[in-house]
């Protein structure tokens, strides 16, 4: 867990559950039964995947996979292939915290200590709470103004019916 919101960050890896799932899918677009994918083959799987959405094409992903060059992809090969998108995927995302947390040091290093201070880290919690009770009456102001809506609603439908009636 981090920063108190869990499921954030590197989530367990189950290998064996993944090499399976990948299995599975080689083995429903393997016509042929030989337990990899053909480049024909391939391009059904990869019509029915996420991994349409690349910006690649199924042959460009094909060549990609491939590692061996037998044309063929297996199980084994997609296996690897998104092993390194998920590592390049967390790298990306570490980088990017690591940015985000160098934005916030900036912000708040007052001093330009390279560290937040306790009176730093006191302003930053501050800041949080003002946020939250902003939101917070946001939030009430929109509840109140929607039960408004509905009461203005329900006193003109009750004006509309005593007219008709």
């Amino acid at each position: 867990m981090i920063g108190g919101i869990s499921g954030f960050g590197p989530q367990p890896f189950d290998v064996g559950a993944i090499q399976q799932r990948i299995g599975n899918k080689v083995q429903q677009f393997d016509t042929d039964e030989n337990g990899a994918l053909s480049a024909v083959e391939f391009e059904e799987f990869f019509a029915n995947s996420m991994m349409r959405h690349s910006g690649k094409s199924a042959e460009e992903v094909f060549g990609q996979i491939d590692t061996d060059a037998n044309g063929e992809v297996s199980s084994e090969e997609l296996f690897q292939n998104l092993s390194q998108m998920r590592e390049t995927m967390q790298a990306q995302m570490k980088s990017h915290h690591q940015d985000r947390m160098q934005e916030i040091l900036k912000a708040f290093d007052l001093d330009e200590s390279g560290s937040l201070s306790k009176g730093e880290r006191a302003a930053i919690d501050e800041y949080l709470d003002r946020i939250q009770e902003e939101r917070s009456t946001v939030v009430d102001d929109i509840a109140q103004t929607g039960s408004d809506l509905l009461d203005t609603g329900a006193n003109i439908v009750e004006t509309v019916l005593d007219i008709v009636l």
